[in-house]
C-alpha cells in the first residue's frame, strides 16, 4: 500500500513523537481518590537495552498549561539490564481530585559515550496522598516495544488511559 506524501509526513511525525511501544492487555489504570496526591512513586523495569540518559516523569495538569517534569535519578546506577528501580517525586502542591490529567516519560539523552537507548519493559507508578493512603495509578507489567527503544528525545505515554 502506498500513502501518499500529505499522509505519510503526519504518520511518521506520530510515530517519532509517541514512540512504538505497545500497550499489554495487562495495562490498569487506577482511579484517582478524592484527597489530594502528595507524591508518586514510580516503579520501572529495564530489559536487555540500559541507559545513562536523563529520563524524565512528567505530569500533565488540567490547571496549568507547563507540565510538571522531575529527573528520575538516584546515587545509584539507574537504569541498569534487568533491574527494577523506584523513584519518589512530590509534586511542588498537593494534587487535587481532577488536575492531574496526565503523565509520560520522555528520554533527554545525555547518556555517557551516547549510551542514550532504553528498553523499559514494566511500569507502576503508585500515588500516595495527604493522608498517606496510596493506590495504584498506573501498572503495566509488560511493556512491548520489540526492536524500539525510548531514544534520546522520545516521549513515552501509556497507551491505554488518561488519568
Amino acid at each position: 500500500m502506498r500513502l501518499g506524501p500529505l499522509l505519510s509526513v503526519p504518520l511518521v511525525l506520530a510515530l517519532l513523537v509517541t514512540g512504538c511501544c505497545d500497550a499489554h492487555e495487562s495495562a490498569r489504570c487506577g482511579t484517582p481518590a478524592a484527597e489530594p496526591i502528595a507524591s508518586l512513586t514510580i516503579v520501572t523495569v529495564t530489559g536487555s537495552d540500559s541507559t545513562d540518559a536523563s529520563i524524565y516523569f512528567c505530569i500533565e495538569h488540567a490547571s496549568t498549561l507547563v507540565p510538571e517534569c522531575f529527573d528520575l535519578d538516584t546515587p545509584v546506577d539507574d537504569f541498569e539490564q534487568h533491574q527494577t528501580d523506584a523513584f519518589t517525586v512530590t509534586p511542588a502542591t498537593p494534587i487535587v481530585a481532577g488536575d492531574f490529567r496526565a503523565f509520560y516519560l520522555q528520554n533527554r539523552g545525555g547518556g555517557f559515550l551516547g549510551n542514550n537507548d532504553w528498553d523499559m519493559v514494566s511500569l507502576r507508578v503508585e500515588a500516595t496522598g495527604t493522608s498517606s493512603a496510596r493506590w495504584d495509578l498506573y501498572n503495566e507489567p509488560a511493556i512491548s516495544c520489540g526492536d524500539e527503544q525510548i531514544g534520546s528525545g522520545a516521549t513515552w505515554r501509556p497507551a491505554s488511559c488518561t488519568l
